[in-house]
C-alpha cells in the first residue's frame, strides 16, 4: 500500500479529538499537526509536549482571528475582536478585510501572543498556518510570511495546494479572487499576496474542500490536511486509514 502523509489541522480545539489525533501521531498513521493556540488546554499541550519526547512529531501554528477570544489584549488589537473581545466570524472578518478595517499591526499583536503561549508552554513549532485559510489574503499573508521569515517557520504556501476535484478547483479559484481583491485593498497591486508566491516543499490536498470523489489512499504525491473527529472534512476518504 501506498505511504499516504496525512497532517491534521485544529489541534486543541477539543480535548476528545486531541486524544484521537494523539493516538494517530502515536501510531504513526498521522505525521504532523497545527496547533490552533487560542483553543487549547494545557493538559492537551501537555500530552502533546510528552509524547514528542518519544517521537518525531512536526508541529506547526494554527493562528486563529476568526473563532473564540483572542490572546492579546482585545484593547491591543480593536480591529479584530468586538465589544466582548471575540474574533469576528468568518464572512463578517472578511468582509471587514476587503473593505480596508482590519488593521496590520493588529494581526502582528494576536500572531506574537499565539506563538509565544505555545512557545512558552514547551511546544516547538517548525510550521504556520490559519484557521480557516485566512493567511490567504493580505494583510494577514504580510504579516504571517514576515513573521514566518523572521522564525524560520515553513508557511502553508496556496500556490502548492494542488486541487484534486471540481470541487477544490472551484474553492482555489474564488480564494485566488478574494486574494486579488485583498491585495488590491491593501496594497493597492493587482497581485496575489505572499502567501501564494512563498517557496514551498511540500504540495497539500485540503480534505475540507474536496469532493466526495477523490480518494486520497491513491495519492502518496502530496500531504492531505485532515481534521480527524471533527466535522470539516467533505472528502473523509482517508478515514478507512484510521482503523
Amino acid at each position: 500500500m501506498k505511504r499516504i502523509a496525512l497532517h491534521a489541522d485544529d489541534y486543541g480545539y477539543h480535548p476528545h479529538n486531541d486524544s484521537y489525533m494523539l493516538r494517530l501521531l502515536d501510531s504513526g498513521i498521522l505525521s504532523s499537526v497545527s496547533i490552533i493556540a487560542t483553543h487549547s488546554s494545557k493538559q492537551s499541550l501537555r500530552r502533546l509536549r510528552s509524547l514528542g519526547k518519544r517521537k518525531s512529531i512536526s508541529c506547526g501554528l494554527h493562528f486563529n482571528i476568526v473563532e473564540g477570544k483572542s490572546l492579546a489584549s482585545p484593547n491591543r488589537i480593536p480591529s479584530l475582536v468586538d465589544r466582548k473581545g471575540n474574533f469576528y466570524p468568518r464572512h463578517v472578518f472578511l468582509v471587514r478585510l476587503l473593505s480596508g478595517r482590519i488593521q496590520k499591526a493588529d494581526v502582528a499583536e494576536e500572531l506574537r501572543a499565539q506563538y509565544a503561549a505555545l512557545s512558552e508552554d514547551g511546544i516547538h513549532i517548525t510550521a504556520i498556518d490559519t484557521h480557516q485559510h485566512m493567511h490567504a489574503f493580505s494583510p494577514v499573508s504580510d504579516v504571517v510570511s514576515s513573521f514566518a521569515k523572521e522564525k524560520k517557520l515553513e508557511v502553508r504556501s496556496f500556490g502548492s495546494v494542488i486541487p484534486q476535484t471540481i470541487q477544490s478547483k472551484f474553492i482555489v479559484s474564488f480564494f485566488q479572487i478574494l486574494a486579488y481583491l485583498s491585495s488590491v485593498t491593501r496594497n493597492h497591486e493587482l497581485t496575489l499576496p505572499s502567501s501564494w508566491r512563498v517557496p514551498h516543499t511540500k504540495s497539500w490536498s485540503i480534505m475540507s474542500w474536496e469532493g466526495v470523489s477523490y480518494d486520497c489512499r491513491t495519492n502518496d504525491t502530496v500531504f492531505h490536511v485532515v481534521h480527524p473527529g471533527l466535522n470539516y472534512d467533505t472528502n473523509r476518504s482517508y478515514t478507512t486509514l484510521l482503523r
